[in-house]
């Protein structure tokens, strides 16, 4: 195969994936869910927990992820599942930019991971693959904004000219 004269090698990555494992999983069927009822609504709650090692380069994440039905709505499965990664970060990353990075990349690369571990093990299931939905980590892991205040422009100030008439 020809290469093209437009591929440039890639940078290497600022935070990078050494390993990770499946610290626990669990999926359970509802042998009794009906696929006619329509979508389903799963909730999925959990958090992710990270620590830095003594020299601040190098981080464990670990990740859980659970289903919670919707208001008494049955779903196909329910599932657990915890995820762990070990993470590393390049050296020209700024101290007061590291936590950020690792968390909402590091928790982002381990959600992709439990998403396609449940897709594969739902999809030898009884009503088939289970696909997580995608998240926006930063909205979820970022602290609320404080509301700006809105800009206004100066008011101006009315008078009457005079005119020099009497």
């Amino acid at each position: 195969m020809a290469r093209s004269k437009n591929l440039k090698s890639l940078p290497p990555a600022l935070l990078r994936l050494e390993r990770f494992w499946l610290e626990s999983l669990r999926v359970q069927a509802d042998p009794d869910w009906d696929p006619q009822t329509g979508p389903v609504e799963v909730v999925l709650v959990g958090g992710s927990e990270y620590r830095f090692s003594e020299d601040s380069r190098h981080f464990l994440i670990r990740l859980n992820v659970k289903s919670q039905g919707e208001s008494g709505q049955r779903a196909p499965y329910g599932f657990e599942a915890a995820v762990a990664g070990e993470f590393s970060l390049a050296e020209d990353i700024p101290e007061d930019q590291r936590d950020r990075m690792v968390r909402i990349n590091g928790t982002a690369i381990l959600y992709g991971i439990a998403r396609g571990v449940l897709a594969t093990v739902t999809g030898m299931g009884l009503h088939g693959p289970v696909h997580l939905p995608s998240i926006n980590f930063v909205g979820l892991l970022e602290p609320p904004a404080k509301p700006r205040k809105r800009a206004t422009r100066p008011r101006q100030a009315r008078s009457k000219v005079p005119t020099g008439e009497t």
